[in-house]
């Protein structure tokens, strides 16, 4: 059964989920998500496996850092499972949630089995992009988040699965609509001076998965993703029907594949 609570660190509120019971797996959402996007996904996960899902500073219920970065999303996360008394875990992160898991992974690598980026990638972002998310800010400084969500959601699915997944590009808008904008700011801002994880990620000695979609809108297949250099005890899977949100598009496999990731290295050496 899944428990909904609620901490406090740094003086401010942090949601998160806990269901399940066995090896302990840490899920991260994305930019203008909540834990909730993982909802049905952890129904099936947490018969497997203890699930943790946080909300991201700024995000869900989880109050706003000012200083929000990549950093202190994952003091954040390393608060909530040390009260939770979980001392090893997976970690996994989908989308901007990718680029906090690797925070943690450098900060503490000691309480880590195994991670992953769903979705994901180790750049830093490009001057292209930083500019890009500068507008992204003014536009919600503006009164324009419901612009920004009417075109990012739907982005997130495969272009030939908008109709399939209707009912969750609903659901998505929805919890990007209620994201507060000061949360939305200072997560633009944390993804926009993230530094670049690339170096770190190839040469990490971890289990690593990385999970990605041939027809995202975000992570371009054939110019960024395929070129992720991977450490040596990493591996890839590659989702033939799937954009940026595969853990609905193409659940059950998306399931399997995280689930034999898991199994396959949850026993310590």
């Amino acid at each position: 059964m899944k428990k909904i609570k609620f901490t406090t660190y740094n003086n401010l509120k942090v949601r998160y989920s806990i269901e399940g019971i066995g090896t302990s797996v840490v899920l991260l959402h994305g930019f203008l998500e909540s834990l909730a996007i993982f909802s049905e996904f952890t129904n099936d996960l947490a018969k497997h496996f203890q699930v943790i899902c946080i909300d991201i500073p700024g995000h869900g219920k989880s109050q706003v850092n000012s200083n929000n970065s990549m950093e202190y999303i994952a003091d954040t996360v390393n608060f909530v499972l040390a009260e939770l008394r979980i001392e090893k875990f997976f970690i996994f992160g989908h989308s901007m949630g990718g680029y906090a898991t690797l925070a943690f992974v450098e900060k503490y690598p000691a309480k880590v089995k195994g991670f992953g980026l769903l979705h994901s990638h180790p750049y830093a972002d490009s001057d292209e992009k930083a500019d890009s998310r500068i507008k992204e800010i003014e536009l919600i400084r503006q009164g324009g988040k419901e612009k920004m969500y009417s075109i990012n959601s739907p982005k997130m699915f495969a272009d030939e699965n908008l109709l399939k997944f209707k009912k969750e590009v609903d659901f998505a808008k929805l919890l990007a609509k209620q994201t507060p904008d000061e949360g939305i700011i200072s997560c633009i801002f944390a993804m926009k001076n993230r530094k670049d994880m690339s170096t770190f990620l190839k040469n990490s000695t971890l289990p690593f998965l990385m999970i990605q979609g041939k027809k995202d809108n975000y992570i371009d297949y054939k110019k960024v993703a395929v070129n992720i250099q991977l450490p040596k005890d990493g591996q890839k899977f590659v989702l033939e029907n799937s954009g940026h949100i595969g853990f609905i598009e193409e659940k059950n496999v998306f399931l399997s594949t995280l689930k034999q990731f898991v199994t396959n290295n949850e026993t310590e050496l």
